[in-house]
């Protein structure tokens, strides 16, 4: 699926700078008007430099300021987004309700800022790893144990690592056979991308998700997944949990249909395995 050029403005905006911020929101909120400009006249509009616009372009789309035109063209359509309703404070279904409108809007954010090539790069990642360590811790471990849980399900070996010490013991015991998938939200916990270090030092792959393309963690990272980072009206942590599930959901259900396709008796040996461990409890 093509990212549509407001969603990765929108997904971005959490990370970008004063200048880039003024750029996006003239994008966003005259994108017709901004279709029209010159990169002069936009310069001269926002009293930024060229210099920034062509950066902003680049960085945040890799192109340059004329296709950055052509990808906002392509994404003037009409908007399928439904406002949330108004929360009554004894309507508990109201915010059920508002709950499923607001998640269905991060799981849509969330598939279209993940690029197709490095999804099923980061499969073949993990079917290629013989050893898989998961880092995640406050929030975010509870994705991390998650993603540990069904990968073991599917009889990939795999390990949850909580402790922020053991994070850089783990990594310290990797090589080139390992895998580190480190799940952080904002891309910045200190403990992680230490232990990210180590383990790229012993020439383990890593894989990240997190909310930041442009974080620490993700910059040191082999590849980069993503899930949608929340706004002011979302329900924060909640939100960006139920993000990250889904991106774990989904690479769990293509994992199972390729293992299914590459050892058909596979399919026997896990329906047997989730019987008599009661896994669908």
């Amino acid at each position: 699926m093509t990212k549509n050029v407001f969603t990765q403005l929108k997904a971005s905006y959490s990370y970008m700078s004063r200048v880039e911020r003024r750029i996006a929101d003239f994008i966003l909120g005259q994108p017709d008007r901004f279709l029209t400009l010159t990169m002069a006249e936009l310069s001269a509009q926002e009293e930024v430099s060229q210099g920034s616009i062509n950066n902003f372009a680049r960085k945040f789309f890799s192109c340059g300021f004329s296709a950055l035109k052509l990808q906002v063209a392509a994404g003037l359509t009409p908007s399928a987004d439904t406002p949330l309703p108004a929360v009554q404070p004894q309507a508990v279904k109201t915010c059920m309700q508002s709950n499923i409108d607001a998640t269905r809007s991060f799981f849509e954010t969330t598939t279209q800022i993940n690029d197709e090539t490095v999804l099923a790069r980061a499969v073949q990642r993990i079917l290629r790893s013989r050893r898989i360590d998961i880092y995640g811790v406050y929030h975010s471990g509870i994705s991390a144990r998650d993603l540990c849980f069904q990968l073991i399900s599917l009889g990939i070996p795999a390990n949850y690592v909580e402790d922020t010490f053991m994070c850089a013991v783990s990594a310290s015991t990797l090589d080139e056979n390992g895998l580190v998938i480190a799940i952080s939200a904002s891309g910045r916990t200190s403990e992680i991308i230490d232990a990210v270090q180590i383990a790229k030092e012993n020439h383990a792959g890593v894989l990240c998700l997190t909310t930041n393309p442009f974080s620490p963690l993700a910059k040191i990272s082999d590849d980069v997944l993503l899930s949608a980072p929340p706004d002011d009206q979302s329900g924060g942590v909640g939100h960006t949990r139920m993000a990250q599930l889904f991106v774990i959901d989904s690479l769990i259900t293509y994992l199972q249909t390729i293992m299914q396709q590459e050892d058909p008796a596979n399919r026997d040996r896990l329906r047997k395995f989730n019987i008599s461990h009661s896994i669908q409890d």
